[in-house]
C-alpha cells in the first residue's frame, strides 16, 4: 500500500447523486475519468459497479498511481496548506473506526447522499438540479429563465422511488458508520428525513441544511443520533440573505440557526457562505453576524453560472471591496478575543475568521489564492449579470435596489 496515494473510499465508500447515480465519493470528478469505468454507477448495477469496474482505480491507488477522477484531491495536497484533503480526511476517519479489509468492497461504511432536488428556496446561485422550487419557477417563467437555467422536469430526481434503489437501500445501510445528507435541502425532504429514521444512531451525521424549515420533528430526529456535523448555508443577514437565498425568512432562520447550534449532539457546526457578485454587499456583514454569535464560517466561491462570479465587479467596486476588507481586516485584527469570554471557540472563531478573510482578499486581489478563482474583470460576464438580476428582479417580490440600495449596473 502506497500511503501517499491510498484512499478508502474505493472500498467502503459511496456517494449516490441528486439524480440516482453512483460515484466512489462526492470530490471524485467523473468528467476527469477517460480511463476508468468508474465514472458513474448505475444503481441497477450497483453490486458489479462496486466489485467489478471500481477495482482499476483501487489498484492505481495502491500502487502510488494518481488516478485522474481524484484530481481535487492532490490538487489540495499539492498546495502544501494546512487543509486536508478529503482523502486526507477519509484515511482519519479509517484510523478512527478500525482500518479497511482490502478483500472486502461491499460493505459500505462511509454514505453520501442527496435525495432528488427537493428544496424550498430558490436561491439566486442555484438552479434547477438542487432545487424542486428552481424547476417549477423556470416552467411559471419559460421564456425568461430558460435562457440561463437549464429547463428540466422534477421526474428527473426521483430516483429514490425507483426498485433499484429500495433493492440496495439496506445494503447502503447495514454497516454504515458515517453519512452525509446533501440536497436540494435534506430537511425539507421527506424522502431523506424517512432514510434518517431507519439510520443507527451510533453513527455519525453530517447534515448540509438551509436551515429555513425546520419542524420540532426535524431537530427530535437529530437529537437521536450521537455525533451530528451541522452546516448551514447561510449568504447574508436580514434581506441581504432573503434576496440571495429568495424563501429565506430571515428572522425564522436566525432563531433556527440558534436552536441548531445548541442540540447538545452539535460536534461541529459551521456557517457555510459563497463568495460571488452580491459579496460585495453581503459578506462584511455575514462576517460581522459571525463574530458576534461565535458562528464559525467557511467560505467557497460560486461553482455554477459564472456570471456571478467576482469577475463581475468593475476595477472601482474591487479596489472598494478591498478597501472594506482591510479596514474589516484591521477591527478583527485589532480587538478580536477582547470583546468576548476567553475561551478555545473563541480563539477558533477568530482564527478561522481571520483566514477566511485573507483568502477572500487574495481571491479579489491579484494574488495567489486559497480559494479557487482569482478575480479578472470581464464586461461580458457583467453584462449577462445586469440581464439576470433584472429579470429576476422582474419575477420576484425583493428587488436588487430594495436589498442593496442601488441599481445593478452602479
Amino acid at each position: 500500500m502506497n500511503k501517499d496515494t491510498f484512499c478508502p473510499m474505493p472500498w467502503i465508500g459511496a456517494s449516490i447523486e441528486n439524480m440516482g447515480t453512483a460515484k466512489v465519493c462526492c470530490a471524485y470528478d467523473c468528467t476527469a475519468d477517460q480511463d476508468y469505468q468508474t465514472r458513474m454507477g448505475k444503481l441497477e448495477d450497483f453490486s458489479a459497479w462496486r466489485k467489478i469496474q471500481l477495482e482499476p482505480l483501487r489498484q492505481d491507488l495502491l500502487n502510488g498511481v494518481r488516478a485522474p477522477g481524484c484530481h481535487r484531491c492532490w490538487s489540495t495536497e499539492d498546495a502544501g496548506t494546512d487543509v486536508q484533503s478529503d482523502r486526507e480526511i477519509m484515511n482519519d476517519f479509517v484510523n478512527l473506526f478500525g482500518s479497511v479489509d482490502l478483500d472486502t468492497v461491499d460493505q459500505i461504511q462511509h454514505l453520501s447522499i442527496a435525495f432528488g432536488n427537493t428544496c424550498n428556496l430558490k436561491c439566486i446561485m442555484c438552479g434547477p438540479y438542487s432545487s424542486s422550487n428552481w424547476v417549477t419557477e423556470i416552467q411559471q417563467n419559460f421564456n425568461i429563465l430558460s435562457e440561463y437555467k437549464p429547463p428540466v422536469t422534477n421526474d428527473t430526481f426521483l430516483y429514490y422511488k425507483s426498485d433499484a434503489f429500495k433493492a440496495i437501500e439496506s445494503q447502503l445501510i447495514q454497516h454504515v458508520k458515517y453519512v452525509a445528507l446533501l440536497g436540494g435541502e435534506p430537511l425539507f425532504s421527506p424522502e431523506a428525513l424517512g432514510f434518517l429514521e431507519k439510520l443507527p444512531a451510533s453513527m455519525r451525521l453530517r447534515v448540509v441544511t438551509n436551515g429555513t424549515n425546520l419542524k420540532d420533528s426535524t431537530y427530535e430526529l437529530l437529537s437521536k443520533f450521537e455525533n451530528v456535523a451541522l452546516g448551514i448555508s447561510v449568504d447574508g443577514v436580514g434581506i441581504h440573505g432573503e434576496y440571495v437565498r429568495y424563501g429565506t425568512d430571515w428572522p425564522q432562520l436566525e432563531q433556527n440557526i440558534q436552536r441548531l447550534r445548541a442540540l447538545p449532539n452539535v460536534k461541529t457546526f459551521d456557517l457555510f457562505y459563497i463568495l460571488q457578485h452580491y459579496s460585495y454587499h453581503t459578506l462584511i456583514p455575514m462576517l460581522q453576524f459571525c463574530i458576534d454569535n461565535l458562528y464559525p464560517i467557511r467560505i467557497q466561491t460560486v461553482a455554477w453560472e459564472n456570471y456571478l462570479s467576482m469577475n463581475t465587479l468593475t476595477e472601482n467596486q474591487r479596489i472598494d471591496f478591498l478597501d472594506q476588507l482591510d479596514q474589516f481586516w484591521g477591527k478583527v485584527m485589532l480587538c478580536p478575543l477582547n470583546q468576548f469570554v476567553e475561551s478555545s471557540n473563541t480563539v477558533l472563531l477568530s482564527n478561522r475568521t481571520i483566514d477566511c478573510l485573507q483568502s477572500v482578499r487574495d481571491a479579489v486581489d491579484y494574488t495567489k489564492s486559497v480559494l479557487t478563482t482569482q478575480y479578472e474583470h470581464d464586461s461580458g460576464l457583467k453584462n449577462r449579470l445586469v440581464e439576470f438580476t433584472n429579470d429576476i428582479d422582474g419575477i420576484r417580490k425583493i428587488t436588487y435596489t430594495q436589498a442593496f440600495g442601488q441599481k445593478i449596473h452602479e
